[in-house]
């Protein structure tokens, strides 16, 4: 009984000595992709076993900080930030799984797309290049069993990051709410990130007022602060030379003064080598060096820390409390993180969207695709499309849907188009082709699993042909008038594939049929005309680098007097590039007119160097003939090319060399960006 008694005294007695030590608080500046440097502080930080009471951060200081604090280790942040695809979070793209049809074939032109509003009432859910939901996406899939409303001084560690408010210019200090929505509003870099919208609220990156958030870490209780700064110094004028330079220091001036107090009341500052890098250097390379550089500066400051545990109370081989590994601890709020991207896909992406797509190639130079999409809501719902190319042979095109239930329309379309188009036989330039096309559409469309779209119609085509041209040798050999169509069409078209360009599964398929008269009954009182096409694209991955992509594809023509507007046509990479009926041939970069029969078997052996570097070679083999039943007995087609491509933010970027037993000459064609 004495011995508890002397116990219990002996615990009274140096109970205050306990309860003396020094609260700790880390604070993580902004800095962007800089800000990966925190993770490496940290890491030296617990191997130093520095106890952290607070957290506290601003924009990607936030970010790291708001997971830290919930759990997450360092090393667990480190192979978080590494596994991540950057260029899909730091964009507006939909995985394929989670776009529309309308999306996945737009998913191959355009490289920008700027959300806007029309009519009174509407919203404008702008206000910065990237609406930034891939980014929300994640931060609720990290945040699983804290995203519920709390207070954020019920986490592990205290938490509380930095948001502006932009309506009065006012910082916004969070305490509670939403751990994800918190930091995605810290880190809304103005015209960049869509600003986050709370009651009356408008928010972007804290940095504008506060991006060393010390004197907080001070009203939180803290009594010693750790100030981690990734921060650049300001720019002298020989160094703002562009938009984003300048951009950047007004975010800086903004809060500059604050952040030189808050700099001055640092118990201990850290200050990571950041020369070199951007707020965007989001490579693995770059990440992976932060984070180093981020261990080395506090590495430096071991004596320093050593110090630190000193006087808050604690001796040199104190150790906290092991710091996670992060696991859930709340339920999920009812919205998940699954439906949240199903209903961004059905909403964001049915606004009003302005739309560009640039590409350059050896073929025809430079071209520019630009579209307005707007989604027009009223007793009719409906969409209307404007389209414009410009390039050597420019277009204007006009769609407009009234959109059913789910994902059914019935389309109405026209389109004009001036072709200049040079038609070669075996390589040899054989007559140039000028001509104005107008197209007119009515048809009925179904898209079923988002991948398998039915499209059916009738169209109106005229082709108001100009003189040819002809060489010497081949003069006169083609005589063609204007001359306009009526047709029945009906396609189905299938997009499987995970990626537009360089697909690593899935597979594609197109099947087609139109009927062509000059009356709606016959052609030149005859039966009509009729083309036939099929197209099946797949991927066999061999290993995780190495694939096989076979395709088969082909076009067969029936009727009598066909015309030279409907005749086969191969050359190029792409289908459709000159005139609709085109099909690509490995090393023929311009058009042949082929027989009224034409199947092509290719394959592409395709190895991944590094993440986004491609290294190919493609095998053609052919057969063309008038007649299907005689196809074996007709003309042989074969070709090869070998080639470079990158994947690149702005587009394929693509170099290959070709062979053709058509030509006989070796071929070299390479582009940048999206082909049209």
């Amino acid at each position: 009984m004495r011995k508890i008694v002397f116990i219990i005294l002996l615990a009274i007695v140096f109970a205050p000595v306990v309860m003396a030590r020094k609260k700790v608080a880390v604070v993580l500046s902004g800095g962007g992709a800089k800000g990966t440097a925190h993770i490496g502080a940290l890491k030296v930080m617990e191997e130093a076993g520095i106890p952290i009471d607070y957290i506290v951060g601003t924009s990607m200081g936030a970010i790291v900080g708001g997971l830290y604090s919930i759990g997450y280790t360092a090393h667990q942040l480190d192979s978080m930030v590494n596994k991540q695809d950057w260029a899909f979070l730091l964009s507006d793209k939909l995985l394929p799984d989670e776009q529309t049809f309308m999306q996945k074939e737009q998913a191959g032109m355009y490289q920008l797309s700027f959300p806007f509003s029309i009519g009174k009432g509407k919203k404008f859910v702008g206000g910065g290049v990237i609406n930034g939901q891939n980014l929300s996406n994640l931060f609720t899939e990290l945040t699983v069993g804290y995203n519920v409303p709390l207070d954020f001084n019920d986490f592990p560690i205290p938490f509380a990051c930095v948001a502006t408010n932009v309506v009065n210019g006012e910082a916004v200090i969070f305490h509670q709410g939403l751990l994800d929505e918190a930091m995605r509003a810290s880190m809304a870099i103005p015209a960049v990130f869509t600003p986050v919208r709370m009651d009356s609220m408008v928010l972007v990156d804290g940095g504008m007022v506060n991006n060393f958030p010390v004197n907080i870490a001070y009203e939180m209780g803290a009594d010693v602060v750790i100030g981690i700064d990734v921060q650049s110094p300001l720019l002298d004028a020989a160094e703002l030379t562009g938009t984003k330079e300048i951009l950047l220091q007004l975010i800086g001036l903004t809060g500059q003064n604050l952040y030189d107090e808050n700099k001055k009341r640092t118990t201990l500052y850290i200050h990571p080598d950041v020369k070199g890098f951007s707020t965007a250097s989001f490579s693995k390379q770059a990440i992976d060096t932060l984070i180093v550089n981020g261990e080395r500066a506090t590495m430096d400051k071991w004596p320093e820390l050593m110090k630190l545990k000193e006087s808050i109370g604690v001796g040199e081989d104190y150790r906290p409390m092991p710091h996670g590994p992060f696991t859930a601890k709340y339920h999920p709020r009812s919205e998940t993180s699954e439906e949240r991207k199903h209903n961004f896909s059905e909403t964001f992406f049915r606004h009003s969207t302005l739309n560009f797509g640039l590409g350059f190639d050896t073929e025809v130079i430079g071209s520019l695709l630009m579209n307005a999409t707007m989604y027009l809501d009223g007793k009719v719902n409906s969409r209307l499309a404007l389209t414009g190319l410009l390039s050597k042979n420019p277009l204007v095109r006009a769609d407009y849907s009234v959109l059913l239930k789910k994902e059914q329309s019935v389309n109405a379309g026209f389109e004009f188009r001036y072709n200049d188009i040079d038609i070669y036989n075996k390589g040899h330039r054989k007559y140039n082709a000028t001509y104005r096309y107008y197209r007119g559409a009515l048809s009925y469309s179904n898209v079923f699993n988002r991948r398998l779209k039915l499209e059916a119609g009738l169209r109106y085509e005229f082709f108001d042909y100009d003189s040819f041209l002809y060489n010497k040798e081949s003069e006169g050999t083609l005589k063609v008038s204007p001359e306009g169509f009526f047709s029945y069409f009906a396609n189905l078209d299938i997009e499987g594939f995970d990626q537009w360009y360089f697909p690593e599964k899935g597979f594609r398929f197109n099947a087609g049929c139109s009927v062509y008269t000059d009356n709606l009954v016959n052609y030149k009182n005859h039966i009509p005309i009729a083309a036939f096409n099929l197209s099946v694209e797949t991927v066999a991955r061999i290993t995780d680098r190495f694939a096989v992509l076979p395709t088969l594809y082909g076009r067969v023509l029936t009727g009598k007097d066909i015309p030279f507007s409907y005749l086969n046509a191969l050359g190029g990479t792409t289908f459709g590039r000159y005139v609709p009926q085109q099909m690509p041939f490995a090393g023929l970069g311009h058009l042949e007119v082929q027989e009224n029969s034409t199947i092509v078997a290719r394959v592409k052996l395709r190895q991944r160097i590094g993440s986004k570097n491609y290294v190919s070679v493609t095998g053609n083999y052919g057969l063309t003939e008038n007649s299907l039943l005689h196809l074996t007995e007709g003309k042989n087609l074969w070709g090869v090319a070998a080639g470079y491509a990158y994947n690149s933010l702005f587009g394929p970027l693509e170099a290959q060399f070709g062979f053709t037993g058509i030509t006989h000459r070796l071929k070299f064609y390479a582009s940048i960006g999206y082909v049209f």
